[in-house]
């Protein structure tokens, strides 16, 4: 077992691809060719949930630039990517995109947001689970919210599309969101506090990747 956790340091991703190395070798030594593919696939779960925290954190910046721009407002529920997407890719370049590199240079693929699709996390089967910006946030100052650091903003849905708005309520999460058979709970971001996985008590931004089946 390992655990990836997102941050804004420069070596995220690269700490996963260390702590699946061992079961790398495992495969390899047992299955050859298909243990490395065997490999590749796990190891591309775990990275892809770290690259959907890196688009999630810029998401978040995305929309407190636009409030610092707007008069400490927050953009419109209704079209918030739409009015926040110019900040979109600038501001994930500052996260984590030279790990993401490295994950590509050694052969996993790893799947960023468009900035003109939809923003989200991929999960199994090719689907895409989009973010969605809470609307009752919509239009509001930042200096209003009481408890900017527990207050949800975006949080991961099992739907798809752009400019999804929604009240935020807890949701079980779904058959196709596991890591190697572990399954994991829905991503969120507070306003102003660090992104946690849906269920958890605590606001560690961590995520739990099993690498060996225990």
């Amino acid at each position: 077992m390992g655990y990836a956790e997102p941050t804004r340091g420069k070596n995220t991703l690269l700490w996963v691809i260390l702590g699946l190395a061992g079961f790398c070798i495992l495969l390899c030594v047992l299955g050859g060719f298909f243990g490395v593919r065997a490999f590749q696939g796990v190891a591309g779960q775990a990275i892809n949930m770290v690259a959907c925290g890196v688009d999630l954190q810029a998401a978040r910046a995305s929309i407190k630039r636009y409030a610092s721009e707007n008069d400490g407002k927050l953009p419109p529920a209704g079209s918030w990517q739409d009015a926040t997407k110019k900040y979109f890719k600038e501001e994930r370049s500052k996260l984590e995109d030279g790990d993401i590199e490295e994950a590509s240079r050694i052969g996993i693929d790893v799947k960023l947001s468009e900035v003109d699709g939809v923003w989200g996390c991929r999960v199994s089967g090719g689907k895409t689970h989009a973010f969605v910006f809470n609307e009752e946030l919509s239009g509001k100052r930042i200096s209003e919210v009481k408890n900017a650091v527990d207050t949800v903003l975006l949080w991961e849905d099992s739907q798809s599309g752009r400019n999804l708005k929604g009240k935020y309520s807890y949701k079980k999460p779904t058959s196709d969101m596991a890591i190697a058979g572990e399954k994991r709970e829905f991503l969120k971001i507070t306003l102003d506090g660090e992104f946690q996985l849906e269920g958890g008590n605590t606001k560690r931004k961590r995520v739990k990747v099993e690498v060996n089946g225990e």
